[in-house]
């Protein structure tokens, strides 16, 4: 029971830690620029509270529940032969993740010339491509890294 008090105790100041420089931005506004009714201010710290509170168990039960079983798994795929296997269970779930992504379904609604499941599959499709090709962690033939995030003809950036 001591653990998972620690455990709470230290997901508390992560979230307020990632939470409250926001909130005191919003309130410093709130209290000299743009006024607010006290009615929406005190929506807003009920709102801010619930989102810490919020916050705190989610990545208390993430790192409880999930962490674990993803370690688990980890551990499993690394010790398998079957190298080809692996690389496909790993293309998939970042497939997946990438198309679950709520930042990228928020894009795609606010791209209407391109219809929704195209935009992401396609920069679902991107991501994979990228990691496949290794950019990330392997120097491009100039000697820089991440190659495939610049634009034809662009300059490396590797030299500055």
């Amino acid at each position: 029971m001591r653990l998972y008090q620690t455990k709470l105790l230290e997901k508390l100041q992560e979230s307020l830690g990632a939470v409250l420089p926001i909130i005191g931005i919003v309130l410093l506004l709130c209290f000299t620029i743009a006024p607010v009714p006290p009615g929406i201010l005190m929506a807003f710290i009920i709102g801010a509270v619930l989102l810490i509170v919020g916050m705190m168990f989610f990545t208390l039960g993430a790192e409880i529940a999930m962490t674990p079983m993803g370690e688990r798994i980890g551990t499993k795929m690394t010790q398998t032969s079957h190298v080809g296997i692996v690389a496909f269970f790993c293309f998939v779930l970042g497939f997946i993740i990438t198309v679950s992504e709520p930042d990228l379904q928020v894009l795609a609604e606010q791209v209407p010339a391109v219809p929704n499941y195209t935009l992401i599959f396609a920069v679902a499709a991107g991501a994979l491509s990228c990691s496949r090709h290794g950019c990330h962690d392997t120097p491009d033939r100039h000697g820089g890294f991440g190659s495939c995030l610049q634009y034809p003809g662009q300059k490396d950036r590797s030299s500055r």
